[in-house]
């Protein structure tokens, strides 16, 4: 273990960090990063970067498991996100998506393993039993905001389970 005073850098550039921010700084004059070697041999540690206070040593952190081939980002002691092996995410909280280049925010869903296949909004009702004919599972909701940021008007579109026969590939 080794306990420096000051601050660590390496290179021998002039360029000037962020002061804030300037306690370890890696550069170089071609590619430049750090690598984190955990699991070495096949075992299922994990490698990470841990952010803490005086409260808590791992508030937030970066991690990647060996044992599922995942990566997972946390934040205030909560995994927020979740990135499997498929390149599945998985979101704890609401995701939002806002434009800074553009007044029209964009989601766009598209399906490049098939052509012939669309894309699918999946409303999934979870830890609530079985579902039942005529349950709400979602809804889309549509706004319209005025120039001080109101909504001046909004549309929901509601969705519920149906059990009538969709096997003819209708799923309205």
């Amino acid at each position: 273990l080794a306990t420096f005073a000051g601050n660590i850098r390496t290179g021998t550039s002039v360029e000037t960090a962020n002061t804030n921010f300037d306690n370890l700084v890696i550069e170089g004059s071609s590619h430049t990063g750090i690598s984190i070697f955990s699991g070495v041999g096949g075992s299922d540690s994990d490698g990470g970067i841990y952010f803490g206070d005086d409260d808590h040593n791992n508030r937030g952190q970066i991690k990647y498991a060996h044992g599922n081939n995942s990566m997972s980002f946390t934040t205030n002691d909560t995994t927020a996100l979740t990135i499997d092996s498929s390149q599945n995410a998985t979101f704890s909280g609401d995701v939002t998506i806002s434009s800074a280049s553009s007044n029209k925010p964009v989601l766009t869903l598209e399906n490049t393993n098939n052509e012939d296949s669309p894309a699918f909004i999946t409303f999934k009702k979870s830890n609530s039993g079985s579902a039942n004919d005529g349950d709400e599972v979602g809804q889309f909701q549509y706004q319209a905001f005025n120039d001080a940021g109101t909504p001046e008007l909004t549309t929901y579109a509601d969705h519920y389970v149906s059990t009538e026969d969709v096997s003819n590939g209708s799923e309205d």
